[in-house]
C-alpha cells in the first residue's frame, strides 16, 4: 500500500514540476533579429557623348570667365600720358613764366642743345638758374632755337623729388618766374653724357664733376667764368642761400641773373653751331 502511495505522489510531483519544452530549431530561427532590407541604390545612368561634351564646354566657359575676372582685378590702371605743353613764349608778361610749360617734348638729344645746372641739393641755386635761362630763351632766343635748347638741373648731394626752398620760389615769383614745379634730382652719368654744356654754381660743384666724370671736362665750367679767359677765384662761386634771410636770396638771384645775361649770347652761338651745322641747315 505504501508503495502505491509513493508512486502516486511521485506522479503528482512530476505533473507539477514540468520540464521546459524544448524549442524547435525552426522557432530558434524565427527568433533571430530580422535584418533590415537595404534599399536598392540606383546605378548612375551614363550620359551620352553629346551631354558630356556640353557639360565640358559649360565648365570651360566658367573657368575662362573666372580667369578673366581675376585678371581684370589684378590689372593696373592705364598710365595717363603726360600732356605736351605749348612751346610758345608767354604773351602776358604779368603772368609768371612757368618753366614746366617751356618743356620741349620728346626730342632726341642729337637734335637739341642740352644745358645742365649743378648745385648742392638742387633746391635753391640750380632751380633759380634753370628758371631764369628758360625764361630768357622764351623771350630772346631766335625763333628756330626756342624749342631746341633744353635746360635742366641737378644736385651733387640731392635727394629725389624735393621741392625748391620756399624763399627760392618767392624770389622767382617776384621776377615773374614759377619754379614751384621743379623737383630735385641727384646728378648721374646719363645727365652728364647727354648734356652739351654743364654749369657749376660753385668751385666745389665743378671739382665734384671733374673728379667723378672726367670725360665731361671739356664741357664743364663755372657759370660766372663761362667764356672768360682768366683764372678762377673764390668770388666766382655763388654762395648757397639755404637757411639765410630773404635779402640773401635776392642777392643770390641777381648774381645768377647777371651771370646768365652775360653768358646768353655764347649759349645761343654754341646751340646754333651744334644744331644747324650738324644738320647742314642754313642759319
Amino acid at each position: 500500500m505504501k508503495n502505491k502511495k509513493l508512486k502516486k505522489q511521485k506522479k503528482l510531483v512530476k505533473k507539477t514540476t514540468k520540464k521546459p519544452k524544448k524549442t524547435s530549431k525552426k522557432l530558434k530561427k524565427t527568433q533571430k533579429p530580422t535584418k533590415t532590407k537595404k534599399k536598392p541604390t540606383k546605378k548612375p545612368v551614363r550620359s551620352s557623348k553629346k551631354t558630356r561634351t556640353k557639360s565640358k564646354k559649360r565648365a570651360a566657359k566658367k573657368v575662362t570667365i573666372t580667369k578673366n575676372k581675376s585678371s581684370k582685378s589684378h590689372q593696373t590702371k592705364p598710365i595717363e600720358k603726360k600732356k605736351k605743353f605749348n612751346n610758345s613764349p608767354q604773351e602776358n608778361l604779368t603772368r609768371p613764366f612757368n618753366i614746366i610749360e617751356s618743356y620741349m617734348g620728346d626730342y632726341s638729344f642729337n637734335d637739341i642743345y642740352s644745358i645742365l645746372f649743378v648745385c648742392t641739393g638742387n633746391m635753391c641755386r640750380s632751380p633759380i638758374a634753370e628758371g631764369l635761362l628758360k625764361k630768357k630763351i622764351s623771350e630772346e632766343a631766335p625763333v628756330e632755337l626756342k624749342d631746341k635748347i633744353f635746360v635742366h638741373s641737378s644736385g651733387i648731394y640731392a635727394y629725389e623729388g624735393n621741392k625748391p626752398s620756399e624763399n627760392s620760389v618767392k624770389v622767382a615769383l617776384q621776377n615773374l618766374i614759377d619754379i614751384s614745379q621743379i623737383r630735385s634730382k641727384p646728378i648721374n652719368r646719363v645727365q652728364i653724357e647727354q648734356s652739351d654744356l654743364i654749369f657749376a654754381l660753385s668751385i666745389d660743384h665743378l671739382n665734384f664733376i671733374l673728379e667723378n666724370f672726367p670725360t665731361a671736362r671739356h664741357k664743364s665750367t663755372l657759370l660766372k667764368t663761362y667764356g672768360k679767359e682768366r683764372s678762377i677765384t673764390i668770388a666766382d662761386s655763388i654762395p648757397d642761400p639755404i637757411g639765410f634771410s630773404m635779402e640773401f636770396y635776392i642777392k643770390t638771384f641777381t648774381e645768377i641773373k647777371n651771370a646768365i645775361d652775360s653768358a646768353f649770347p655764347m649759349i645761343v652761338a654754341a646751340a646754333q653751331q651744334k644744331i644747324f651745322q650738324k644738320n647742314n641747315l642754313s642759319l
